[in-house]
């Protein structure tokens, strides 16, 4: 059987694992495999952030309105619990006794006079809560002229309420008595006054909404000493 010779030129390299070729392909190769793997990680990355993106700009589009909680004991007194979905004002009654009640309340804050300065300052500022801007302004000008924090350690002043009309749907009539009390006596002063109040339901700011939650608000309000 005759033998195959098979002749290479002397310019023909040997293929082996180290020819310059092979390790070319092979650097190439990776190269190429290493980029292909960026481009995949920046497309999941780009991804990522349009849905985050996305996420943001629907979560920045919700309704800005603070769902709460609120009971109402039997006396009318309306207590905040805190926030809860899917509840808004939109469409609340308020029952009258609520409205009562917060009147009832503000009077009561507005003519007592405890022994603790700190105590008359926390029932003056609850009056706030259940005032507009208008009806604010004539309730400072008041307290200036009356001077409360005055009266601290020279008497005691409590409230005695008589009687609660409506007289509109939305203005009352509230009949009380202020006692006070010096140190120095035994016996109390009274006067017996007369309150007239316009409500109007708004929804309380953030501000408000503890001391508030019903969002009561007292549009005008005058006191007169009834003889």
């Amino acid at each position: 059987m005759a033998k195959q010779i098979i002749f290479k030129s002397e310019n023909q390299m040997a293929e082996t694992p180290f020819s310059p070729l092979q390790q070319w392909d092979r650097i190439t190769g990776a190269a190429i495999d290493e980029a292909k793997t960026w481009r995949r990680v920046a497309i999941i990355a780009i991804a990522s952030f349009l849905a985050s993106l996305g996420v943001l700009i629907w979560a920045y589009s919700l309704p800005k309105k603070i769902p709460v909680i609120i009971t109402l004991s039997e006396l009318g007194e309306a207590k905040y619990i805190g926030d809860a979905s899917k509840y808004s004002y939109t469409g609340i009654t308020v029952p009258e006794v609520a409205i009562h009640s917060a009147l009832k309340t503000f009077i009561i804050n507005t003519h007592t006079i405890p022994l603790d300065v700190e105590v008359l300052r926390q029932n003056l500022e609850n009056c706030y809560a259940y005032l507009t801007s208008t009806t604010a302004t004539k309730f400072t000008t008041r307290l200036k002229a009356e001077s409360p924090f005055n009266l601290i350690n020279v008497v005691r002043q409590k409230v005695l309420i008589e009687s609660l009309l409506n007289l509109t749907k939305n203005s009352y009539q509230i009949d009380y008595i202020i006692e006070t009390t010096r140190p120095n006596r035994t016996y109390g002063e009274k006067k017996k006054m007369r309150a007239i109040f316009t409500v109007k339901m708004y929804e309380p700011p953030a501000d408000d909404i503890i001391m508030n939650p019903l969002g009561i608000y007292i549009t005008d309000f005058d006191f007169t000493e009834v003889k």
